[in-house]
């Protein structure tokens, strides 16, 4: 990543991450210690550490956590968080083993109380973020504010239809923010925050890196200016975007054969009967705004419920199987659980799975199951939705399964059958991501999913998927 930036017509700087993996809970392709970590911070765009979101790690006094963060202050380093949630004397305590920042932010008390904490407020976008109810909370506090604006996850088809950060400014503007302040929330307090002394700023001594608008108000770019020379004219792009190829190591990370029947089939213990089982429950949606709906159904809770058996089977109704494989040639493990409200028809499978980035599938027939995990595998990673048999839609991603090497175009495209096929399969969705994608982030509450089975974040402990 770091060398196919080198000859961009921009400024790309990397974190280090602190999270690999993200918690005990999964089997990760690798594990970062802090011996990496160092190494890392002396490559030339390296600029920090990524987010710290092991926050359970870091308050208990987790050794390794305790190693990463001192290897990060000893180098003087950048630390950027993420804690879901965290108040009071917890959150105090993170703050003081290191983390500087936090994007993690979906209330106004949460937000507010991390703010006045000293973190630097890293805001989102308006799927996940009241943002007019945030502008006029704000305006209520003294300046000068810590706060930034950043994207985390953009979708192809949102990066192509709304735009990056200028879509970011341009919804703040648009909610009662002033407009030098949005301006001033992803120019000059970012590069302060990252200890850019030479960027953030049009100044002596500050590098001429310019954006030229058309309207302020609109925040629609015209012309964009890299170290003094124009790359942007009349909102297009004039500089030449040298194709730098991947390491074919790169694109040989799915490293599963291929799957037969018999891993999406679950054998109950009785033959006929009630089963009583431990069931991941997402959220039925209720027609709320973007911003309510993402926060109402990514916090999964884990519910017991009671199903039939008959000759050997279950009988699921509503609930769909999720398994969760193993991909990267470690371990192997298989994760097997239930999920409810999350897809009524086919399948689901996917190695975009944070953080670890396993092969995740959900479903309501084996036989779609199958036939989607083994697309993704013989695509070398992506996601790919089938029903009945027939495959509805399909992103490759064979780059780390988890990047395409195709353009913005045709990738939009591609998500954009994607969430069809979701609509036609009655699979929940939300522009922000799919949920699939977050039901193996396993340090996000309440209750998730990995390779080693169903996990309670709260609780910190596996669960079962027959409940006793």
């Amino acid at each position: 990543m770091l060398e196919n930036t080198k000859q961009l017509p921009m400024k790309v700087y990397f974190f280090a991450p602190t999270c690999v993996p993200e918690c005990n809970a999964v089997t990760a392709g690798a594990e970062i210690t802090d011996r990496d970590i160092g190494e890392m911070l002396d490559w030339q765009g390296i600029v920090g550490l990524g987010e710290v979101m092991d926050f359970n790690g870091v308050i208990a006094g987790n050794e390794k956590m305790v190693r990463i963060l001192a290897m990060g202050r000893s180098k003087n380093a950048v630390i950027d968080g993420h804690c879901v949630f965290l108040s009071g004397k917890e959150l105090n305590a993170y703050i003081a083993a290191g983390p500087e920042a936090d994007h993690e932010n979906f209330t106004l008390e949460s937000a507010i109380e991390k703010l006045r904490s000293g973190m630097y407020l890293k805001l989102r976008g308006p799927h996940v973020l009241q943002i007019r109810e945030m502008v006029k909370a704000l305006t209520e506090l003294p300046k000068p504010w810590n706060i930034i604006f950043v994207t985390d996850d953009v979708m192809p088809d949102i990066l192509k239809t709304c735009g990056h950060l200028d879509y970011i400014c341009r919804k703040f503007i648009e909610n009662g923010m002033d407009p030098v302040e949005a301006i001033r929330s992803v120019t000059l307090r970012p590069a302060e925050h990252m200890r850019f002394h030479d960027l953030g700023a049009i100044a002596p001594g500050k590098i001429a890196d310019i954006v030229l608008l058309k309207n302020l108000e609109k925040f629609e770019v015209d012309t964009v200016i890299s170290d003094g020379t124009p790359v942007v004219k009349n909102s297009n792009l004039i500089a030449p975007i040298p194709r730098i190829q991947f390491d074919p190591k790169a694109q040989d990370t799915v490293i599963l054969k291929k799957l037969s029947m018999e891993d999406f089939e679950v054998k109950p213990p009785i033959t006929n009967g009630k089963l009583k089982l431990n069931v991941i429950d997402f959220a039925s949606p209720n027609g709320q705004d973007d911003q309510t709906s993402f926060l109402q159904l990514v916090l999964t809770n884990l519910i017991q419920t009671e199903i039939d058996v008959r000759d050997g089977k279950l009988e699921l109704g509503r609930i769909a199987l999720v398994t969760v494989f193993e991909r990267h040639g470690k371990s192997g493990g298989k994760g097997t659980g239930f999920v409810r409200n999350l897809i009524q028809h086919g399948a689901v499978a996917s190695t975009v799975a944070h953080d670890a980035h396993n092969l995740i599938v959900v479903g309501t027939e084996p036989r779609d199951m199958y036939e989607a995990a083994n697309h993704v595998i013989k695509t070398h990673g992506g996601i790919t939705a089938v029903k009945g048999g027939r495959l509805l839609a399909s992103i490759e991603l064979p780059i780390a399964g988890l990047m395409s090497n195709e353009n913005l175009e045709l990738v939009s495209k591609k998500m954009l059958l994607m969430r069809n096929a979701f609509k036609e399969m009655q699979m929940l969705d939300h522009p922000y991501m799919p949920l699939i994608s977050l039901l193996t982030l396993s340090v996000v509450p309440h209750v998730r999913i990995t390779d080693k089975g169903i996990f309670d974040v709260d609780g910190q402990s596996f669960v079962k998927w027959q409940a006793s």
